[in-house]
């Protein structure tokens, strides 16, 4: 989500009937609050902390919001979310499929309307990668020749890695070996230039007073309640923008954000009470290439003991936790996506294995094991998922369980502090490949939350980076989420839906997809004509 992205947001629980009558029902236009199309799009949102930062950037919503304020070299098709030509109008690739030059278009500025520079990606990447900074997202760019080893601290001279400006206007990227998946992810959030005067800037700078960016809209100003974003009129395709403003309005309550939206105040929801929604174009919902899973925290014993892990799984009736208030229950990881192998995780419950790993690892019938703290967001299907785990544990081997409701801010500093063992989240893909979800647990990748650490399982996706192919590449992506899943790190429990509060029959140019990422800059308001045999009532 992008990236891109969210990555954690609470399992979304949205009933089967809700998405079989968006599919089947026909449409019939409803009426925004006034007669003439507004002049600004109106989106609502829950209300969260939310930076503008690429370089602490993590959120689904951040990731929307980025499609606006900043764009990179290439951006993703709104509809397909295939790469297309960005900042950069072409680019080149070697022989050797390992080296790409990117031109930058001639007329691409920043908001302020200082020139767009190649040296600005270079300044901008730095940035992201700088081991000091921990940016959430600085290990999508190992890819790059000599990032890994910069990243850890291993490789000191700048001149060694593999992207430099060759001149204003051409930018040269060398990977370590080929990369199938590399211009996909170069439409990631990671990768969008920085204005010069923020790259250094040491205080938060995300408002609107220092807020430079090159995207389709700037920062106009900023609140606790809303934010505006204005038309970059610098931006070098600000004619074909579908509109002049995007208000965001922040809600604490979906109730109040629903009513809103059904009294026409405001044209986009991204949360709702659907319990009031009877007409369903008034509403969108979709799967996604998203994943709701409990993990265990790996770097901490006992539950660091692939065996531990394997044998609590092994104790759960998976049928009745991927229950029948979860839409798409799921034991991979990895949501399917065409041509990638069947993969499984532990779907049968067998107590008799569980025992005998249990006592291998030095905890007969469960004795001497730990409580253990379960971090679930409040509110949320994962809290039931968790009573039942925690009853099965507590039942077949007396083990003492906390669970511990949390949201938003709440939940993630508790994840960093690692007041947990076992913990929940729900992945988005920041693109549409199997690597985006396989990554997360790469020992030293920022984001892997499980402090997972496998080897063989490191070996396995670093091969599969560098095979073109694309039926092996995905077999050899597959190996390594079952290498994953069998170590029961990742207890994946559904496949996500996503549900917005939009009438496309009144909004053109937001599409549902995969990723759940609708670019500003393609959204407008249908022009609705009459018939040319309707005489109207000005032209009488």
């Amino acid at each position: 989500m992008p990236s891109r992205i969210l990555p954690h947001p609470p399992v979304l629980r949205i009933s089967a009937a809700a998405v079989a009558a968006v599919v089947l029902a026909l449409a019939a236009p409803a009426a925004f609050a006034a007669d003439e199309e507004p002049s600004e799009l109106v989106m609502a949102a829950s209300r969260k902390s939310v930076t503008l930062d690429p370089l602490h950037t993590f959120t689904a919503f951040e990731s929307q919001l980025f499609t606006a304020l900043y764009e990179g070299l290439l951006s993703a098709d709104p509809v397909t979310l295939a790469p297309r030509p960005g900042i950069a109008s072409s680019w080149t690739v070697s022989d050797d499929g390992k080296t790409y030059r990117f031109t930058l278009r001639s007329d691409t500025a920043f908001s302020n309307g200082d020139r767009l520079r190649a040296k600005d990606f270079v300044d901008s990447w730095l940035r992201m990668i700088d081991p000091a900074a921990k940016a959430e997202y600085s290990f999508l760019f190992d890819v790059i020749k000599g990032v890994h080893d910069w990243r850890t601290g291993r490789l000191k001279d700048r001149g060694e890695l593999g992207f430099r400006a060759i001149s204003d206007r051409v930018l040269e990227v060398e990977l370590d070996r080929p990369a199938a998946h590399f211009l996909v992810l170069l439409t990631h959030i990671a990768f969008v230039p920085v204005h010069p005067s923020l790259v250094s800037a040491g205080a938060p700078w995300d408002d609107a007073r220092t807020l430079v960016s090159d995207g389709p809209f700037h920062l106009a100003s900023r609140t606790a309640d809303e934010m505006v974003l204005e038309k970059n009129l610098r931006y070098w395709d600000a004619r074909n923008v579908g509109f002049d403003r995007v208000r965001v309005r922040f809600y604490d309550d979906a109730k109040a954000a629903t009513e809103d939206y059904l009294a026409g105040r405001v044209h986009w929801s991204t949360i709702g009470d659907y319990d009031l929604v009877t007409d369903p174009d008034q509403f969108e919902a979709f799967p996604m290439f998203s994943t709701s899973y409990f993990f265990f925290a790996c770097d901490a014993a006992p539950w660091s003991d692939a065996r531990v892990r394997r044998a609590l799984a092994l104790l759960v009736s998976w049928d009745e936790v991927r229950g029948e208030d979860l839409i798409f229950p799921t034991s991979r990881l990895v949501p399917s996506i065409g041509g990638y192998p069947e993969v499984k995780g532990i779907e049968e419950r067998d107590a008799a294995k569980a025992r005998s790993l249990l006592a291998e690892a030095g905890f007969p019938g469960g004795r001497g094991l730990p409580k253990l703290v379960i971090s679930v967001f409040g509110g949320s299907a994962a809290v039931e998922a968790a009573r039942a785990m925690a009853a099965t544990w507590n039942l077949e081997l007396g083990l003492e369980t906390d669970i511990r409701e949390a949201d938003g801010d709440e939940y993630f500093a508790g994840i960093r502090r690692r007041d947990f063992g076992l913990a929940v989240s729900t992945w988005i893909g920041d693109y549409a490949d199997p690597l985006t979800f396989l990554q997360l647990w790469l020992t030293g990748s920022n984001l892997n939350d499980a402090g997972f650490s496998d080897p063989a399982f490191d070996a396995a996706v670093e091969e599969a980076v560098g095979i073109q192919d694309p039926s092996r590449r995905y077999r050899k992506l597959a190996d390594a989420e079952q290498l994953l899943l069998d170590s029961a790190a990742a207890l994946p429990l559904n496949h996500s839906a996503v549900a917005h509060l939009i009438n496309l029959t009144r909004i053109d140019g937001w599409y549902a997809n995969a990723l759940d990422i609708h670019p500003f800059k393609f959204i407008r308001f249908r022009e609705h004509r009459a018939p040319s045999d309707v005489a109207l009532a000005n032209d009488r």
